[in-house]
Protein backbone atom coordinates (compact mmCIF):
# COMPACT_ATOMS: atom_id res chain seq x y z
CA UNK A 1 0.00 0.00 0.00
CA UNK A 2 3.04 2.41 1.04
CA UNK A 3 4.75 1.10 -2.21
CA UNK A 4 1.89 2.68 -4.42
CA UNK A 5 1.59 5.63 -2.45
CA UNK A 6 5.15 5.99 -3.32
CA UNK A 7 4.87 5.40 -6.95
CA UNK A 8 2.06 7.85 -6.95
CA UNK A 9 4.14 10.96 -5.54
CA UNK A 10 7.11 10.02 -7.56
CA UNK A 11 5.62 9.99 -10.78
CA UNK A 12 3.90 13.89 -9.92
CA UNK A 13 7.26 15.32 -8.61
CA UNK A 14 9.37 13.65 -11.42
CA UNK A 15 6.47 14.94 -14.08
CA UNK A 16 5.15 18.16 -12.70
CA UNK A 17 2.49 19.91 -14.80
CA UNK A 18 3.82 23.23 -16.49
CA UNK A 19 2.92 25.89 -17.41
CA UNK A 20 3.86 28.87 -20.08
CA UNK A 21 3.42 33.12 -18.29
CA UNK A 22 3.43 36.25 -20.11
CA UNK A 23 6.72 38.34 -19.33
CA UNK A 24 5.00 41.62 -18.73
CA UNK A 25 1.40 40.11 -17.74
CA UNK A 26 0.63 38.28 -14.48
CA UNK A 27 -2.47 36.87 -14.67
CA UNK A 28 -1.76 35.22 -18.00
CA UNK A 29 -0.90 31.43 -17.68
CA UNK A 30 -1.03 28.61 -19.98
CA UNK A 31 -0.76 24.68 -19.42
CA UNK A 32 1.80 23.09 -21.02
CA UNK A 33 0.85 19.68 -19.55
CA UNK A 34 2.84 17.15 -17.81
CA UNK A 35 6.73 16.70 -18.98
CA UNK A 36 9.78 15.37 -17.17
CA UNK A 37 11.09 17.64 -14.58
CA UNK A 38 14.89 17.96 -15.76
CA UNK A 39 13.46 18.36 -19.93
CA UNK A 40 10.88 21.57 -18.87
CA UNK A 41 9.22 22.25 -22.06
CA UNK A 42 9.66 25.01 -24.60
CA UNK A 43 6.96 27.93 -24.57
CA UNK A 44 4.97 27.84 -27.47
CA UNK A 45 2.86 30.94 -29.73
CA UNK A 46 -0.36 31.63 -29.04
CA UNK A 47 -3.00 33.71 -30.84
CA UNK A 48 -3.01 37.46 -29.38
CA UNK A 49 -5.87 39.85 -28.75
CA UNK A 50 -4.76 43.24 -28.97
CA UNK A 51 -5.33 44.84 -31.90
CA UNK A 52 -2.63 44.67 -34.48
CA UNK A 53 -1.28 41.70 -33.06
CA UNK A 54 -1.76 38.58 -34.94
CA UNK A 55 0.41 35.95 -32.80
CA UNK A 56 2.34 36.70 -29.56
CA UNK A 57 5.67 35.14 -30.11
CA UNK A 58 7.12 32.18 -27.94
CA UNK A 59 9.75 34.38 -26.84
CA UNK A 60 7.49 36.47 -25.20
CA UNK A 61 7.22 33.67 -22.48
CA UNK A 62 8.97 31.76 -20.36
CA UNK A 63 8.04 28.34 -18.19
CA UNK A 64 7.38 27.56 -14.85
CA UNK A 65 5.85 24.90 -12.90
CA UNK A 66 2.59 25.07 -11.59
CA UNK A 67 3.15 24.59 -7.93
CA UNK A 68 -0.72 25.46 -6.91
CA UNK A 69 -1.68 21.70 -8.13
CA UNK A 70 1.40 20.10 -6.87
CA UNK A 71 0.08 20.70 -3.38
CA UNK A 72 -3.51 19.90 -4.05
CA UNK A 73 -2.39 16.62 -6.03
CA UNK A 74 0.43 15.59 -2.91
CA UNK A 75 -2.64 16.01 -0.62
CA UNK A 76 -5.39 14.51 -2.45
CA UNK A 77 -2.87 11.13 -2.83
CA UNK A 78 -2.18 11.59 0.88
CA UNK A 79 -5.68 11.18 1.48
CA UNK A 80 -6.03 8.20 -0.50
CA UNK A 81 -3.22 6.40 0.55
CA UNK A 82 -4.37 7.20 4.97
CA UNK A 83 -7.70 5.64 3.48
CA UNK A 84 -6.07 2.62 2.37
CA UNK A 85 -4.04 2.29 5.57
CA UNK A 86 -7.33 2.90 7.48
CA UNK A 87 -9.33 0.33 5.72
CA UNK A 88 -6.76 -2.64 5.36
CA UNK A 89 -5.21 -2.34 8.65
CA UNK A 90 -5.99 -5.47 10.86
CA UNK A 91 -8.44 -5.48 12.77
CA UNK A 92 -10.63 -2.70 11.47
CA UNK A 93 -14.09 -2.25 11.99
CA UNK A 94 -15.47 -1.03 8.40
CA UNK A 95 -18.00 -2.92 7.93
CA UNK A 96 -20.74 -0.44 9.24
CA UNK A 97 -22.09 0.89 6.30
CA UNK A 98 -21.97 5.27 8.15
CA UNK A 99 -18.23 4.02 8.48
CA UNK A 100 -18.22 2.92 4.88
CA UNK A 101 -19.97 5.86 4.12
CA UNK A 102 -18.20 8.51 5.38
CA UNK A 103 -15.04 6.72 3.49
CA UNK A 104 -16.44 6.74 0.31
CA UNK A 105 -17.04 10.53 0.92
CA UNK A 106 -13.73 11.15 1.47
CA UNK A 107 -12.59 9.05 -1.53
CA UNK A 108 -14.84 10.96 -3.62
CA UNK A 109 -14.04 14.46 -2.37
CA UNK A 110 -10.07 13.72 -3.48
CA UNK A 111 -10.68 12.49 -7.00
CA UNK A 112 -10.16 14.27 -9.37
CA UNK A 113 -12.66 15.96 -11.79
CA UNK A 114 -11.63 14.65 -15.28
CA UNK A 115 -9.70 17.99 -16.42
CA UNK A 116 -6.62 19.07 -17.09
CA UNK A 117 -4.10 18.37 -15.04
CA UNK A 118 -5.35 17.65 -11.80
CA UNK A 119 -8.45 18.96 -9.82
CA UNK A 120 -10.06 17.26 -6.84
CA UNK A 121 -13.78 17.60 -5.82
CA UNK A 122 -13.14 18.40 -2.80
CA UNK A 123 -12.22 21.81 -4.18
CA UNK A 124 -15.43 22.99 -5.25
CA UNK A 125 -16.91 22.26 -1.75
CA UNK A 126 -15.94 25.67 -0.28
CA UNK A 127 -17.49 27.57 -3.32
CA UNK A 128 -20.70 26.13 -3.00
CA UNK A 129 -22.19 28.25 -0.41
CA UNK A 130 -21.57 31.27 -2.41
CA UNK A 131 -22.66 29.40 -5.86
CA UNK A 132 -26.16 29.03 -3.88
CA UNK A 133 -25.95 32.81 -2.79
CA UNK A 134 -25.18 34.13 -5.96
CA UNK A 135 -26.58 31.49 -8.60
CA UNK A 136 -25.00 33.74 -11.87
CA UNK A 137 -23.21 32.30 -14.75
CA UNK A 138 -19.71 32.19 -13.13
CA UNK A 139 -20.67 29.31 -10.77
CA UNK A 140 -22.66 27.34 -12.72
CA UNK A 141 -19.88 24.71 -12.77
CA UNK A 142 -19.65 24.19 -9.30
CA UNK A 143 -23.73 23.79 -9.10
CA UNK A 144 -23.68 21.35 -11.42
CA UNK A 145 -20.17 19.68 -11.56
CA UNK A 146 -19.77 19.42 -7.89
CA UNK A 147 -23.10 17.86 -6.85
CA UNK A 148 -23.02 15.40 -9.90
CA UNK A 149 -19.09 14.73 -9.21
CA UNK A 150 -19.81 13.64 -6.16
CA UNK A 151 -22.80 11.50 -6.16
CA UNK A 152 -21.06 9.22 -8.96
CA UNK A 153 -17.91 9.21 -7.58
CA UNK A 154 -19.27 8.41 -3.94
CA UNK A 155 -21.48 5.60 -5.37
CA UNK A 156 -18.64 4.00 -7.03
CA UNK A 157 -15.96 4.68 -4.46
CA UNK A 158 -18.98 3.09 -1.74
CA UNK A 159 -19.07 -0.20 -4.15
CA UNK A 160 -15.11 -0.05 -4.76
CA UNK A 161 -14.66 -0.10 -0.90
CA UNK A 162 -17.81 -2.64 0.05
CA UNK A 163 -16.02 -4.92 -2.57
CA UNK A 164 -12.82 -4.22 -1.47
CA UNK A 165 -13.67 -5.12 2.39
CA UNK A 166 -15.82 -8.18 1.22
CA UNK A 167 -12.59 -9.47 -0.81
CA UNK A 168 -10.19 -8.15 2.26
CA UNK A 169 -12.49 -10.62 4.88
CA UNK A 170 -12.95 -13.53 2.56
CA UNK A 171 -9.17 -13.72 2.24
CA UNK A 172 -8.32 -13.77 6.01
CA UNK A 173 -11.12 -16.23 6.29
CA UNK A 174 -9.76 -18.50 3.91
CA UNK A 175 -6.09 -18.14 5.52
Amino acid sequence: MLGVWVLWIGVSVLFPNWQQAAERELDYRKDLGLHFVLRPPAPVAVPCYFVGCITAPASYFHVLLDRKLRYQELACATVLMILAVVIFRRGSSIRRHWTLAAVAAWMALSLPVPISPYFPVGLWAPAMPAALLHPDHDHVSVLLGFPFFFVVYGAVSYVAVRLAVWANTSLRAGS
